[in-house]
């Protein structure tokens, strides 16, 4: 795998489990960031219907995205619950050209990026169970043991590390989204001190 530690920019990847209210807190912010080529907000590919509500995305049949995939068309890729999921290749000469590029990723491509990235910052963006149960049920895609694997998952899996920030989304969405703000304010304005003071 080739590497991208030299990229002028810097990545911020945004994980935590279903629920945790991970688009919700991109949608708020990004309208506050005036100057897109400091702040690049990655557009996903998944393998779901573009009318099938959630996120904006492109959507892709599974031929097509397994066809961008062998031709290195993702700089990340992965699959869960049956969906592919990537993130544009193109987003690397946003990187290079210095800008901040923010995307919501799965939290099984952390050590990928780890080993790709020298300049990257994970938010970990979480919630209760409890919350997390109520959020899930609430949107009505999943089933009462499809909603128990994703919480048995988000227990399972959370990310650890110097390179990792982590934003509780239990309370209001205003609440979450100000620490959110806050976090990529910080970085644009000062990128190497903030990197320096959360990557060893």
């Amino acid at each position: 795998m080739p590497s991208d530690r030299h990229a002028g920019g810097a990545l911020v990847l945004v994980v935590g489990p279903s629920g945790a209210g991970k688009d919700s807190l991109i949608d708020a912010v990004r309208p506050g960031f005036p100057e897109p080529e400091k702040l690049v907000f990655a557009r996903r590919c998944i393998t779901r219907p573009a009318d099938a509500g959630g996120e904006d995305h492109e959507p892709l049949s599974v031929q097509a995205f397994q066809e961008r995939q062998r031709s290195g068309g993702f700089l990340f890729h992965w699959q869960a619950y049956g969906l592919f999921y990537g993130i544009p290749a193109a987003y690397g000469k946003d990187l290079a050209a210095g800008a901040i590029v923010v995307a919501n990723v799965s939290r099984s491509v952390l050590n990928e990026a780890r080993r790709r990235f020298a300049s990257l910052v994970f938010i970990h963006v979480t919630a209760s169970p409890e919350t997390l149960k109520a959020r899930l049920a609430g949107r009505g895609r999943e089933t009462g043991k499809a909603v128990d694997m994703r919480l048995r998952r988000a227990i399972a899996t959370v990310p650890t590390g110097d390179d990792v920030v982590t934003v509780l989304n239990d309370g209001t969405l205003e609440e979450a989204t100000e620490k959110f703000d806050k976090i990529l304010r910080d970085l644009v304005a000062r990128p190497q001190s903030f990197l320096d003071s959360t990557v060893s």
